[in-house]
């Protein structure tokens, strides 16, 4: 009679077997092959190099010459003329939507097309210097738009420049003496000219504007170097 296995022996065996197979199974390869770097474009970098630098002020910038022919701001930018049946009246410690223009005699918010108007005509000027003699405290303020300047890229620019808090040190430097109080005084008037907004605006604290005592109409601009089209002084009324 042939010799059977044991169904205990033949489990044994095939246990061992899969132990055996198991012990000399080759590693699995990988499934994920390694990948290459992206491939850096570097035609659109070096665009949106030259992107960033034509936005960001730049006051050592070559001056601009003025151009050949005709040329001259926009007249939302000019001084108070009466001659001019028009201008703007601009309210700085306000917000910019508070401008008005007086074309008629009857005083209209500004709209996108008057803001959308070229800060200057007879050239199209990517950079704006302005300076503000009556805050030689800081640097010259500079906007610069690679699709040219605007009045509405001017109007907030000098917003934001004016309504800047200021620092602990600038406080302590500039509201000192015999000028402090036109200072206060004219922070309290900016309060009450916030409708609803009184206390917030208080505790928001002093501003650059508020080192002006009180002369917060802007009142234009006007060339400094007649030899360039690109610097420009700022008055306030």
């Amino acid at each position: 009679m042939p010799f059977s296995e044991t169904p205990a022996t033949r489990s044994a065996s095939r246990s061992t077997r899969r132990s055996s197979a198991s012990s000399t199974k080759r590693p699995l390869k990988s499934i994920l092959k390694p990948t290459k770097p992206t491939p850096i474009d570097n035609a659109a970098l070096r665009e949106l190099e030259a992107e960033e630098r034509a936005d960001s002020p730049s006051p050592s910038s070559s001056p601009i010459p003025l151009p050949l022919g005709e040329f001259g701001l926009h007249w939302q930018l000019l001084p108070p003329n009466p001659s001019l049946s028009k201008r703007l009246r601009f309210d700085v410690a306000l917000p910019v939507t508070e401008i008005r223009k007086y074309t008629v005699g009857v005083p209209l918010a500004l709209g996108e097309l008057d803001f959308s108007k070229p800060a200057v005509h007879g050239i199209e000027l990517t950079r704006m210097t302005i300076q503000c003699p009556q805050l030689d405290y800081w640097p010259p303020l500079v906007i610069k738009q690679r699709h040219g300047v605007n009045c509405g890229h001017v109007l907030e620019a000098i917003h934001e420049f004016l309504n800047t808090p200021l620092t602990d040190a600038e406080r302590e430097h500039y509201v000192t003496g015999r000028g402090r109080a036109g200072i206060e005084e004219a922070f309290a008037k900016r309060c009450q000219d916030a409708p609803g907004l009184n206390d917030y605006v208080r505790r928001q604290g002093l501003r650059r504007i508020d080192l002006l005592r009180g002369k917060r109409i802007f009142g234009g601009l006007q060339f400094v170097d007649g030899s360039r089209c690109d610097l420009y002084e700022m008055t306030m009324v």
